[in-house]
């Protein structure tokens, strides 16, 4: 099902469930800001409540927004004309969203849409600019992020290109389990429920041929996929398979 756009509620409503004061002193890109500073910064945004996979915008249009993703988990992926996506980054609280065409100018280079009930701080492009100007600290936290988002979209392409699908599954899924992984008595479950089609977007295949994949493996003892969850049982399969690459 495609995602409808967000409709927002008022701000007054979404900010009344959410401490925002509190939420941006964990944003690391406001890290070097004082109390005054903060109050400010908050004057001059609102905060933003969208439901679960909801657009937050389109890949094409304009970006006068800057987000920063207070609660909730979000993606950005780039969607082909058939319906078929490619996720590029997944989106934790503390980070930014947005952050390209609201430096620049030009129009959004992904689309957004929520993975569950997100809250957002956001921030006009004008007064970003005003609080880059005044405070170099967080302009530099803004271009650090910039680049941390530049490098992982190279490895992205790099790995779309040089790894077949098992490599590519094999490494979303232990770098999954480095994030998101638990010790169980016979394995590591990743606390991330993903659907097929999410789980898909990650790697930059059909839906079809990653569940052949994971079923391929739930018959040899490599992993158990159970209602969207994933236990590994054999993570060393999964390891020597990310290790290949094809030239």
């Amino acid at each position: 099902m495609t995602p409808r756009s967000a409709a927002p509620l008022p701000a007054a409503k979404a900010a009344a469930s959410l401490d925002a004061a509190a939420a941006i002193e964990r944003v690391p890109l406001f890290e070097s800001l004082d109390a005054d500073d903060r109050r400010r910064l908050l004057a001059v945004s609102s905060v933003r409540r969208v439901p679960a996979r909801r657009r937050l915008f389109r890949r094409g249009e304009p970006g006068h927004e800057l987000f920063v993703l207070l609660r909730g988990r979000c993606k950005a992926l780039a969607v082909a004309s058939e319906g078929r996506g490619t996720v590029f980054a997944v989106f934790e609280p503390g980070e930014v969203v947005g952050e390209i065409a609201l430096l620049d100018g030009g129009p959004r280079t992904a689309t957004v849409t929520t993975m569950s009930a997100c809250d957002f701080l956001v921030i006009g492009r004008a007064d970003l600019l005003t609080l880059l100007e005044s405070e170099p600290a967080v302009a530099i936290r803004l271009l650090a992020a910039c680049a941390a988002r530049l490098r992982h979209t190279s490895e992205l392409v790099e790995e779309l290109v040089f790894l077949s699908l098992p490599a590519r599954l094999a490494r979303k899924l232990l770098q999954l389990a480095r994030d998101y992984g638990s010790g169980t008595g016979s394995g590591t479950h990743i606390a991330l429920k993903l659907s097929q089609r999410e789980l898909a977007e990650l790697v930059g295949a059909s839906r079809e041929s990653v569940n052949r994949q994971l079923g391929h493996w739930e018959q040899a003892g490599v992993l158990r996929h159970e209602r969207g969850f994933i236990t590994l049982l054999d993570s060393a399969v999964l390891r020597r398979l990310a290790s290949l690459v094809i030239y």
